[in-house]
């Protein structure tokens, strides 16, 4: 997972009816609340129903590309957000409120990773901000929203650094250092941005390093990528199928991959007898193709990031 800057945002107070039809201007971004009662009143008063929010989504949409949220559990609204903001053609930037308390920011973090684990959390996510004027409130110290900050990385499966951390290094993996996977005949590298794969050269470019980057989980016998935390996934057992990353899922038979070290293909598990093929006859395209002996396009090495 990836933590960005919020992006640019403008605030606005609408009655989300018809009338906002009549704005004659596109904003960069809204923010938005799912609210509709006091604090004291209870969630059937306090909060709108789902049907009440993807109304305001379709109504948004007539001004902006982008809602932010402020919290993930206020309301539950991060869960009716993002599926109705979807359905209505808008982008989300998710928020998680912080507080004095520690135990509100646990409530948070516990709702992200059921947002994770429902596939909720996709590329329609453009960013996640932590906290939102709780110093300005002094609600809490600089130090304390620092160390907010940094325990939402923990979701992920690299430190800083880009060592693994411990709680995976204890897992039963192939490849358990991150690895490159470069094609034999035309020395690209396998690549991963914005949920799809293509081929691309060595480069200086660190974000484009981190997409090169790959590690293979023997017990699930997925390909992981770094970038993403997205799995190597083939859904169409033909020739020319497509190939693409997708939110891992350990018994999604579409991501089981085998390596076959003699001659370096690498075999999809439910569609048998073909392999990950790239066509250089269609810009190196990436796709699902019959395995065949000797063929190059077909035909892969596993090495070190560092020895590329």
């Amino acid at each position: 997972m990836k933590l960005f800057l919020p992006t640019l945002v403008a605030s606005v107070v609408l009655m989300l009816s018809g009338s906002t039809d009549a704005l004659n201007v596109k904003m960069p971004g809204v923010n938005y609340n799912s609210r509709k009662g006091p604090d004291w009143a209870p969630d059937s008063s306090k909060c709108k129903t789902a049907s009440e929010v993807q109304k305001d989504m379709y109504a948004l949409k007539g001004i902006t590309d982008k809602v932010r949220i402020y919290s993930l559990v206020d309301c539950n609204q991060a869960e009716l957000v993002l599926p109705a903001a979807k359905n209505a053609g808008l982008k989300v930037h998710l928020g998680i409120w912080t507080t004095k308390s520690h135990d509100y920011l646990l409530q948070e973090k516990a709702k992200l990773a059921g947002l994770i684990d429902k596939g909720l959390y996709d590329n329609n996510v453009i960013g996640l901000h932590v906290g939102s004027e709780t110093i300005y409130r002094k609600e809490i110290t600089a130090n304390t929203a620092i160390s907010y900050l940094n325990e939402i990385p923990d979701f992920g499966i690299f430190k800083e650094d880009d060592t693994m951390k411990s709680n995976f290094l204890q897992l039963t993996i192939g490849w358990k250092d991150p690895k490159a996977i470069r094609n034999v005949g035309t020395k690209l590298l396998l690549s991963e941005k914005d949920g799809n794969v293509y081929m691309s050269s060595k480069s200086t470019d660190w974000l484009v390093q981190e997409q090169q980057v790959w590690f293979f989980d023997s017990a699930t016998q997925q390909v992981r990528s770094k970038s993403s935390d997205r799995c190597l996934d083939a859904y169409q057992g033909w020739n020319g199928g497509i190939v693409h990353v997708y939110r891992c899922m350990d018994h999604e038979v579409n991501q089981k991959w085998t390596l076959e070290s003699s001659t370096g293909k690498l075999k999809h598990v439910k569609h048998q007898g073909f392999c990950l093929d790239t066509d250089p006859a269609q810009g190196n395209k990436l796709q699902l193709y019959g395995c065949s002996p000797n063929n190059p396009n077909q035909q892969w090495s596993v090495i070190n990031p560092a020895n590329i």
